[in-house]
């Protein structure tokens, strides 16, 4: 199994996040449509320009939903979206609208605000999820907190695939790389850099190498 990296365009602006796409594409195998671009773009438009600018890379669309799931997945998918995302939070039959919607290899459970990640994943296994993010939000960041022991207790689960999100950076990805997630999901350490195509192909690098120096 190969981890894939996904560069996450979590800020409002078109302009920069089809240039950032355009920069780091060829070192990302999946670009994220972040939650704050989709809003203040719109779905439909953000997602068909980004596959122009996106080289191969799939497209990501955050959607990150909250009921209706069925709908919301659909409507994504058939603007282009290669994956979507519903809260892990919201109620199983939302998520379970999200993957009939979306198929269980492009529904993506995330589960930032989840109490109990073991739990809730096997719970959600029961209506078909397959794909779940464990995701350490920016204002769970700014109190200190991460990703990893969330990730240790997805990582044990058999059948499924998990993604890792939340403040990843070239100090932090060898040691989420000894869990071996399936998707690793950088976002500011790469579109903040001065560089970032560059700072997307040295984190690939510390990916391909999965944690060892």
């Amino acid at each position: 199994m190969k981890t894939k990296l996904q560069v996450a365009l979590d800020f409002a602006d078109e302009k920069k996040a089809f240039a950032v796409a355009k920069a780091v594409h060829k070192h990302s195998e999946i670009i994220e449509a972040g939650t704050p671009l989709i809003k203040n773009c719109g779905a439909k438009t953000i997602i068909k320009r980004l596959k122009t600018k996106s080289g191969k890379s799939k497209i990501f669309a955050d959607l990150k939903t909250m009921d209706t799931g069925y709908f919301e997945a659909d409507v994504a998918i058939k603007d282009g979206a290669d994956y979507v995302t519903v809260l892990g939070v919201a109620d199983n039959g939302t998520v379970k609208g999200a993957v009939d919607a979306a198929g269980s290899s492009r529904a993506v459970v995330d589960l930032i605000g989840c109490k109990n990640t073991q739990k809730r994943i096997k719970e959600l296994m029961k209506v078909g999820a397959r794909n779940f993010e464990v995701h350490t939000g920016i204002d769970e960041q700014n109190k200190g907190m991460t990703p990893f022991a969330n990730l240790a207790v997805a990582s044990k689960i058999k059948g499924i695939k998990i993604w890792v999100a939340g403040g990843i950076n070239l100090e932090t990805i060898d040691q989420i790389m000894k869990y071996a997630p399936d998707v690793v999901v950088v976002g500011g350490a790469i579109t903040k850099a001065k560089n970032p195509g560059k700072e997307a192909e040295k984190i690939k690098k510390r990916i391909i190498l999965g944690g060892k120096k």
